[in-house]
């Protein structure tokens, strides 16, 4: 499974998986005002935050159109992963795949390139061996 990183979610618009509750303060205890239905948009997260010292609880933060702050506790698989691939966002898997490319020296792309050339040749020499018998 791929991994996101939450700041990568920042300025992204976030979709339910499934009925979300939204809250005014970043608490557990605090009460829900609104509950926004499965698939469609909660919000363009603003930031994330915390419950507290010792807390597990991660809340995101999105604004209003009367620009309050409002709060989505973070759960697992509670954000569309789909919807987020479809504005643009990278696992730390593929950001780290394409840094190393991008910091690939002449030398090092010529030797994966032999590497992957001499694989393919060993294996088109095994294969016509194969089918000759």
């Amino acid at each position: 499974m791929a991994v996101y990183s939450i700041d990568d979610l920042v300025g992204k618009t976030l979709f339910g998986t499934r009925d979300v509750n939204i809250k005014r303060s970043a608490f557990d205890s605090a009460p829900t005002v609104y509950t926004v239905k499965k698939g469609t948009p909660i919000g363009r997260l603003y930031s994330w935050l915390n419950a507290g010292p010792g807390a597990d609880s991660v809340y995101f933060m999105f604004y209003d159109t009367n620009n309050r702050p409002y709060y989505v506790k973070g759960e697992p698989k509670i954000f569309s992963l789909e919807a987020l691939k479809d504005q643009g966002l990278k696992s730390v898997e593929e950001k780290a795949k394409e840094e190393s490319k991008s910091n690939e020296t002449t030398k090092d792309f010529i030797e994966r390139l032999l590497k992957y050339g001499i694989v393919a040749i060993a294996a088109t020499v095994i294969l016509k061996q194969i089918i000759a018998k």
